[in-house]
């Protein structure tokens, strides 16, 4: 079976992390894992992420700084985040430069792309043999961007959506109004429907995050930052 590369996404307070979960060949349990032929060994793969805070109120999306990874060997990838909302991850498996293998020129949507040494590369001119360290066949990828659509190689996309903060603050809230003898409520009737309201639009995102209705979750995230609820 071909090589299935499968990818989590998760939160914490103040990062988004995208890992790659496909795992080890396994016959019974995990026929599509690394190792699985000769050439699906994860050691025959450069590993590389990018990783998007998606918007939807016409404001573009944001491409995020990843945190420094090793891409021979990373299988975790994170970036900061500040805010609730549709994250989008893409885990992006390039194959490592083979001696023997025929490579095609092209554009970075259609050219062959390899991995070397730890970094992309793109091949200018078509060829077997040639380095991609040689400036004259290959030239160094800078930009993951430009290659996520590209053939060649593997991109497996994770969307998820997140009232993280929202939760927190909402938690905080009520666990103050306990310690205040007011059971968790609160007596007065517009905090009372302020919080009802920031509860609801929390389990909106998380049902959205199940549904896998992104959309609806970033502007229910909107709504809770409205709220203040951040």
């Amino acid at each position: 079976m071909a090589l299935v590369v499968t990818v989590t996404e998760t939160f914490s307070a103040t990062k988004v992390i995208l890992t790659d979960t496909t795992g080890d060949y396994v016959a019974v349990t995990n026929p599509t894992g690394y190792g699985n032929t000769a050439s699906n060994e994860f050691v025959d793969f450069g590993h590389y992420a990018i990783i998007r805070k998606k918007n939807v109120n016409s404001v573009a999306d944001a491409v995020l700084t990843l945190d420094s990874y090793n891409p021979v060997t990373a299988t975790e990838f994170t970036a900061d985040r500040a805010v609730d909302g549709w994250y989008e991850g893409k885990k992006l498996t390039i194959p490592i430069w083979l001696v023997g293998t025929a490579y095609t020129s092209g554009t970075a949507a259609t050219a062959s792309i390899v991995d070397y040494l730890g970094t992309p590369y793109r091949s200018i001119q078509s060829g077997t043999g040639h380095l991609p360290s040689d400036a004259a066949w290959w030239t160094a990828v800078t930009d993951l961007t430009t290659i996520e659509a590209n053939p060649t190689i593997t991109v497996t996309t994770i969307n998820r959506v997140t009232p993280y903060n929202a939760d927190v603050y909402w938690s905080k809230v009520i666990a103050a109004n306990s310690q205040k003898g007011l059971c968790g409520l609160c007596e007065d009737d517009r905090q009372k429907e302020r919080l009802d309201k920031i509860y609801l639009h929390i389990q909106c995102v998380l049902v959205a995050d199940q549904l896998g209705s992104d959309t609806a979750g970033e502007w229910n995230s909107l709504t809770l930052q409205t709220l203040g609820a951040k």
